[in-house]
């Protein structure tokens, strides 16, 4: 069995097409993963009409103080974010990278396990605090 039957496979966001004859460009595999998840931590709760608890709303910690608990709070959001809506995956770890974070960036990184290969995946967040 390939990764593609095990993950699935979608549309690539945003849509593209090159040629009608072909359909929309697709992604696969891990990258369909990641891809999800990076949409998932970008949208705010309320913001899809049809699920409004979907996302996760990290917005609201822009101009926060990034103290211990403003991370902890981040933690637990994206921690039940992923839980509810990604199932593909297992969340084992969120760190910080608070090297950039006088110049407003707070890298969020990510370690999760996908379920059905048992295959470890990451993926980097750039969450500008700065950013209004």
């Amino acid at each position: 069995m390939s990764l593609n039957q095990l993950i699935g496979s979608g549309w690539s966001f945003p849509p593209r097409f090159q040629r009608p004859s072909t359909g929309p460009a697709m992604q696969a595999d891990e990258a369909l993963i990641q891809q999800s998840l990076f949409i998932m931590l970008n949208t705010r709760n309320g913001e899809r009409l049809h699920n409004t608890a979907y996302g996760c709303n990290l917005k609201d910690y822009l101009f926060q103080p990034t103290d211990s608990e403003t991370l902890t709070d981040i933690k637990e959001d994206i921690a039940r974010s992923i839980s509810q809506y990604e199932k593909r995956v297992t969340l084992e770890e969120i760190t910080f990278n608070t090297d950039d974070l006088y110049d407003g960036l707070l890298d969020i990184q990510l370690s999760y396990r996908i379920n059905s290969t048992n295959q470890a995946g990451n993926l980097v967040f750039p969450l500008y605090l700065t950013e209004g």
